[in-house]
């Protein structure tokens, strides 16, 4: 869904706003935003995303992109999986 985040940014935002995603998970809003020259805020309840959701930011900007496109969507880290994932975490804020 990265390149459908970033239809939807480009549509509803401009370069220099503000893109909030208060249940952010593995980061796609986040990461369109991102690229595509928008401040960004996300949350997630689970530290596994948060932290993964830094990664694959800093990966895409690096990357030196300014736009999104289907080879984007795979990306090249992995998302943590259900077994990594402490049901601790549910509670943890």
């Amino acid at each position: 869904p990265l390149k459908l985040m970033a239809r939807i940014i480009k549509a509803s935002s401009n370069p220099g706003d503000l893109v909030m995603d208060p249940f952010s998970g593995s980061a796609s809003t986040l990461t369109a935003a991102a690229v595509l020259g928008r401040h960004y805020l996300g949350f997630d309840i689970d530290s596994k995303y948060v932290e993964f959701g830094k990664q694959r930011i800093a990966e895409m900007l690096a990357s030196g992109k300014n736009d999104i496109d289907e080879k984007d969507e795979k990306g090249g880290i992995e998302h943590p999986t259900k077994k990594e994932i402490s049901t601790a975490n549910l509670f943890e804020i």
